[in-house]
């Protein structure tokens, strides 16, 4: 268990993340209006609405790659998880970026620059509703400081302090309410809080969790230091169960009636069954062997990329049933994400389009649009792909 660890580095280690001075400065607006508001609630902001665009030029992007929008890199990197790229607005007009340069943006589809806020921090991938944008400011390690909601207009509606060494790294919604886990290795909890801010519940986990939480069936699922997987009803924040699996317990992913549970112990992937029963415990490479392990359902199989490579596991037994291997031990790699019938996942140099049985259906280079290790999940609407980049995002027309 990492806990004995995670303990010695509370307060210590400090990994962080870095803000470039080059090239994307000029994306940003200087000239915006500024609000600040009660310490504690609503933090000092400045919110830009510049309109020009914040496109690259197009003569100098790869084919298929409509623009690209600069932030200093993604927040979010300094854990193993990293959610989505960009969140998208219900009706799919503002793009949400949480950038490494301590603001929110929001662009327009076309890429072009609507606003930016300045909230004081690395800003991890946000959560997209109707009143806006929920987002988690960065702590200096993998654990979140505050919690951010801004409006469609960019103006901050209030903020909510975090504390501790684990937990979510982007908020996660339950209906009309927005889940937040935070703690410490020994302790923790999951919070849920209004459109308002106000907290509705807040529910005490076994140990402390180690990721955010996932939410399927009115039911929270989260994995925790203490080996555990606790299981929180989303209208009461009352613990249905708590089922111990090995290692650290990764965030869960229910594929039909089982939920797959990465661990950092010596058996690397657990199965649990929606009642809290420990159904199988497998030795599966594809894993990864970390509470990292990420993975998405697809179809009646759950896919995850590890190592440069795209593999779908059943959730029957934990093992491989095919692999989609292009970039075998290559640095750049993103989490999976399923849109229809497909599944879309950078590997390497390009973004690949893969279909249900581990064919290839479509690739589209991305040529000097460098990414990170592990990069953040692509989006997808409509025949419009948002992906990853070194510096912030890249848009895709995937109709061409």
């Amino acid at each position: 268990s990492r806990r004995g660890l995670l303990r010695l580095l509370v307060g210590g280690a400090v990994v962080g993340a870095g803000v470039g001075t080059g090239g994307w400065l000029w994306l940003r607006d200087q000239n915006g209006g500024g609000r600040s508001g009660a310490a504690g609630e609503q933090p000092g902001t400045s919110v830009s609405t510049s309109r020009s665009p914040s496109r690259a030029s197009s003569g100098s992007l790869p084919a298929g790659v409509s623009w690209t929008y600069g932030v200093g890199g993604l927040g979010g990197r300094a854990g193993g998880r990293h959610g989505a790229c960009v969140a998208l607005s219900p009706a799919g007009d503002l793009v949400y970026i949480g950038g490494a340069d301590g603001a929110l943006h929001a662009v327009s589809p076309t890429g072009k620059k609507l606003w930016s806020v300045e909230l004081g921090g690395p800003v991890m991938p946000p959560l997209a509703t109707a009143d806006g944008a929920y987002c988690l400011l960065e702590n200096g390690g993998e654990a979140a400081s505050k919690l951010c909601a801004v409006g469609p207009d960019g103006r901050v509606r209030w903020t909510r302090k975090v504390t501790g060494s684990g937990g979510s790294q982007f908020p996660v919604a339950a209906g009309d309410l927005v889940l937040v886990a935070s703690g410490t290795a020994d302790s923790g909890d999951v919070r849920a809080y209004t459109s308002d801010g106000d907290v509705r519940w807040t529910a005490r986990t076994t140990f402390g969790p180690t990721s955010e939480p996932t939410v399927a069936g009115g039911v929270a699922y989260v994995g925790t230091f203490g080996d555990a997987v606790d299981a929180i009803d989303v209208q009461d924040g009352n613990r249905r169960w708590s089922a111990p699996v090995g290692g650290d317990a990764g965030r869960p992913t229910p594929v039909g009636r089982i939920l797959l549970v990465g661990a950092g112990g010596q058996i690397p992937l657990h199965g649990v069954n929606l009642s809290g029963t420990t159904v199988w415990n497998a030795d599966n490479e594809d894993a990864g062997g970390r509470r990292y392990f990420t993975c998405v359902r697809f179809g009646d199989l759950a896919v995850t990329t590890d190592q440069g490579r795209l593999a779908a596991i059943d959730p029957s037994n934990g093992k491989t049933r095919w692999a989609f291997d292009r970039s075998p031990g290559g640095p750049d790699h993103s989490d999976p994400t399923v849109a229809g019938n497909s599944v879309y996942v950078r590997l390497g140099g390009a973004l690949y389009v893969v279909d249900e049985t581990g064919r290839q259906r479509r690739r589209l280079p991305l040529g000097d649009l460098r990414a990170e290790d592990g990069v953040h999940a692509p989006v997808v609407h409509g025949e419009r792909v948002y992906v990853a980049t070194a510096e912030g995002i890249a848009a895709l027309d995937v109709s061409l």
